[in-house]
């Protein structure tokens, strides 16, 4: 069955990490008021979503002689993606503490305001 208990995104608590309650990673952590820098969703083993990708103890083997798909090429960033990050890794030596969400928020009020 396609649940959380067999995907390989989820990490089981408690029994050999396969327990009933688990964390999903899917997606990064959200931030939230409770937890400023983050945490990633807590689910039940019998959850699904749409998602679901096999946890690798249940997938067949696959011929590694040839590979499903090649690798893209990333592409360059342009400079004001690389100022920006520069400006949030700035931020975040300055507020350790800081999520990367956060520091990225400061950054953008910090511009907006001086387009004012």
């Amino acid at each position: 069955m396609n649940n959380c208990y067999s995907c390989r995104l989820w990490a089981g608590e408690g029994v050999r990490e396969r327990g009933p309650h688990g964390i999903c990673h899917r997606f990064p952590p959200v931030v939230t008021d409770r937890y400023p820098d983050g945490k990633f969703p807590r689910t039940l083993s019998t959850d699904w979503c749409a998602e679901w990708r096999p946890h690798p103890a249940s997938e067949p083997e696959r011929d590694l002689e040839a590979p499903e798909w090649t690798p893209m090429e990333a592409e360059p960033l342009d400079e004001t993606t690389e100022l920006m990050n520069k400006a949030i890794e700035a931020y975040r030596r300055r507020f350790p503490h800081a999520s990367h969400a956060q520091a990225r928020r400061a950054v953008e009020d910090l511009i907006d305001r001086k387009d004012d």
